[in-house]
Parts: structure tokens; C-alpha cells; sequence
């Protein structure tokens, strides 16, 4: 089911339809990379995305990928959080809580302030965040080996964004 959200960016106001329901600012996003072994063969890049959530009217998602760094051939695996906005919203600045669960465990925690979503960049992340060979250790208990998957996980919580007036709950028209 769509509704209509009025989007007032940079002084234009659109209507552009937005699943709901979009009041919810926190909550998982979660992605499996099912099949990690073979994933991690094909080719540098080659990216997987977690389903779309939507928080404060915005669509988010999780998106995961292979790399190497420069002069090495190892293995990295780049893990980001996207804000897929339509075009129409030009940027978004954006506050933020997230914890990072692998496999059910928490690992990692962090606070961000002042994050730029743009059409331009959408994602912020981490370049380089594990190696695949440390993903890989059965000690760290990352990797499940009997699925032959990972899952990544945020915790995410939107506060409200700044930059475009009317993005907020009470703006979704129920009609």
C-alpha cells in the first residue's frame, strides 16, 4: 500500500509515494549473505543488499561488498548503511545510533552526528571492515559454517531529518 508524502526540499514541495509505515525510527535492518564461500569468489564489487526498511519516511538498507586494497589481493568485506532517497530529495543530514551484530553477537557500537546523505553519496560505511580471512576464523564466531552465511545487522535509529521540512510523521496524508 502507497500513500502520498508532501516533500518540501530546497523550496519545491513534491508528492512522491512512500510505503508506509513510516513513523517507525528504530529497528533492524538485516542483511544474510547466504552462500559466503561462493560469494566471495566472483568478482571484486560485487555487492548484496539487505531489503529496503523505512524509517522517518526514508528508505534505508544495508549493502555489503567484496574488495581488496591497494597491492594486496586479500579479500575485504565493505559493509555500508545506504539511504536510498528519491532524487527529489537532494540531501539529507542525518544523526544516528548503530550497533553492529554479526551472527547475533555484538561486536561494535558507535554514535554519528551530521552524516550527509546526498544523491550523490548515499551510503556511509566502512571501507575495508573485515578482512575475509579473519570473517572466516572459527573462534570469532562470525562465520556460520553449517549455513555458510553471515548476517549483518544494525541496530538503526533515525532521528528526525534536518534538512527537508514536512518529512515527519504527521505529515503522511491518509487519504
Amino acid at each position: 500500500m502507497f500513500f502520498f508524502q508532501p516533500f518540501n526540499c530546497g523550496g519545491s514541495a513534491r508528492h512522491l509515494p512512500v510505503p508506509l509505515p513510516p513513523e517507525f525510527a528504530n529497528g533492524p535492518l538485516v542483511l544474510d549473505i547466504v552462500q559466503l564461500s561462493e560469494y566471495a569468489g566472483e568478482n571484486v564489487g560485487s555487492k548484496r543488499h539487505s531489503e529496503t526498511v523505512y524509517r522517518k519516511g526514508l528508505p534505508w538498507n544495508i549493502m555489503a561488498k567484496f574488495n581488496t586494497k591497494k597491492d594486496s589481493t586479500e579479500k575485504w568485506l565493505d559493509f555500508y548503511l545506504q539511504c536510498a532517497a528519491p532524487k527529489e530529495v537532494s540531501s539529507v543530514w542525518q544523526r544516528f545510533k548503530l550497533s553492529l551484530k554479526m551472527n547475533g553477537t555484538k561486536d561494535w557500537t558507535g554514535k554519528f552526528s551530521d552524516v550527509v546523505f546526498t544523491n550523490k553519496l548515499d551510503a556511509w560505511g566502512f571501507y575495508t571492515f573485515i578482512s575475509f580471512a579473519e570473517l572466516m576464523i572459527p573462534s570469532k564466531g562470525l562465520y556460520d559454517e553449517y549455513g555458510d552465511k553471515v548476517t549483518l545487522a544494525i541496530d538503526f535509529t533515525a532521528d528526525e531529518t534536518e534538512n527537508c521540512q514536512n518529512l515527519k510523521d504527521k505529515s503522511v496524508l491518509e487519504s
